[in-house]
């Protein structure tokens, strides 16, 4: 049906395989007709190519990746091996070379000692805007400037606090606190952002504690934001534990940013007393006369664990009244 297979060549490689199919009827038979592979003694070729079938009846050893020699584990490859080759541009995963970056091994904890030695620097707390924790606010001398920290973790002889503004840029600076001390100069750190302005932030944090006290009383006093701004305003300019010189800068500052119009929103959110929601009580009354011949009907106050859907209409009578019979529901 086929011819005899003839040689050819492709490539300097000479092949026994099949020729082109030649069909003696007119209909081509329903399975085709598969070529055989070829076995490696069958190949005649100049230079010989390894394949996955030669290697199981040639002697054939494939190339074993180098072996490289243990190093520590704080040692960094040199630059020899960090150069790169022609491999690592081709774009394959598997051919660029890795280079481990070690992480700086971690501190350890100070003793109570070296705690002691340490020099301080004084700072003043001041409430947060967001957490519960208070904020640590360093003046820096010869300016009106500061720096603001505000808690990170506390660990068992002292507490780490980190910059405020720092982590606005998604950086922490963090500094070693205990009270309302700094054990390392609060100037020296790493700072990626630049000191604010002492009483402009004093301003905006005596505003919010102001506020949330009034949130607190605001269920009990009816007054309108209007009000509570002047109130503020009066208890800012006589009443605050600042000096005179600073409660006028700090009555400027608050009244450039804006006065009433900038903080009525906010002023009337906080005046809005809270609503209390009623106590919800299940009302029954219940007919007398299975009890008394009395014609009057007492009120049953229930809580809400009382549900009386629950409860058919006869077992409802029988837990209130007592009456186990049902004959006696119907006797007047």
């Amino acid at each position: 049906m086929y011819q005899h297979a003839v040689p050819y060549q492709l490539q300097d490689h000479m092949y026994y395989c099949a020729p082109p199919k030649i069909y003696v009827s007119e209909t081509p038979p329903r399975v085709p007709f598969r070529e055989k592979p070829c076995e490696p003694s069958q190949i005649k070729t100049k230079n010989p190519i390894p394949t996955s079938s030669s290697l199981y009846f040639e002697n054939y050893s494939m190339p074993l990746p180098q072996k490289h020699s243990p190093s520590p584990s704080f040692d960094l490859p040199s630059e020899v091996d960090r150069e790169t080759t022609p491999s690592e541009f081709s774009g394959s995963s598997h051919s660029c070379s890795c280079v481990n970056c070690l992480a700086p091994p971690r501190s350890k904890p100070l003793t109570t000692d070296e705690l002691r030695s340490l020099q301080r620097f004084k700072g003043s707390k001041q409430v947060s805007l967001r957490s519960k924790h208070d904020v640590l606010v360093y003046s820096i001398p010869g300016t009106e400037n500061a720096y603001v920290f505000c808690h990170d973790r506390t660990n068992v002889h002292y507490q780490v606090f980190q910059c405020v503004y720092c982590w606005k840029w998604k950086a922490k600076t963090r500094i070693k606190v205990i009270g309302d001390e700094f054990l390392e100069d609060p100037c020296k750190v790493d700072h990626i952002c630049s000191p604010v302005d002492e009483l402009e932030d004093r301003v905006e944090r005596l505003t919010h504690k102001w506020l949330m006290n009034l949130r607190e009383e605001s269920k009990f006093c009816r007054a309108s934001p209007k009000e509570e701004y002047t109130n503020f305003l009066d208890w800012l300019r006589d009443d605050s534990d600042e000096d005179e010189e600073a409660r006028k800068k700090m009555l400027k500052l608050f009244k450039k940013s804006g006065g009433y119009k900038e903080h009525r929103k906010m002023f009337a959110r906080f005046c809005k007393p809270k609503r209390v929601p009623a106590k919800n009580f299940v009302e029954k009354y219940i007919p007398r006369v299975f009890q008394d011949k009395s014609e009057e009907e007492p009120l049953f106050e229930l809580d809400d664990s009382f549900c009386p859907e629950k409860i058919g209409t006869m077992q409802l009578l029988k837990s209130i009244t007592g009456i186990n019979g049902e004959d006696k529901f119907y006797e007047y």
